[in-house]
């Protein structure tokens, strides 16, 4: 990729990520796809995040990568279309896995 930078590699690297995503709810059932790219992505963020990178790959692969594969609008579109305990199901699972995930990708890195 020499010679590709600034807003063409951003969008390159969002692609990738948000190509991801859809696979992921291609082929899970819709709330696990959205649990498992938003673990996914929180533990990259994390692993990102500490991993001692220049600003321009943090800000590259963590905004571009990770903001692409995550879906917290889809998360908050769920919680708010669930019912009963499938909605405190929802929550519970994707804030603790996520943070769990972040934690553990930042203390890997």
């Amino acid at each position: 990729m020499r010679g590709l930078a600034g807003p063409a590699l951003f969008i390159l690297v969002a692609a990738g990520g948000s190509a991801l995503r859809y696979a992921a709810n291609v082929h899970v059932r819709l709330w696990k796809a959205t649990l498992l790219v938003n673990v996914v992505g929180s533990f990259l963020l994390g692993w990102i995040a500490a991993g001692g990178f220049d600003n321009t790959t943090v800000i590259v692969a963590g905004t571009g990568f990770c903001g692409a594969l995550t879906t917290y609008s889809t998360f908050t579109w769920e919680i708010a279309t669930s019912q009963g305990h499938r909605r405190a199901q929802i929550v519970l699972y994707n804030v603790t896995l996520g943070l769990a995930a972040a934690a553990l990708g930042w203390n890997l890195a």
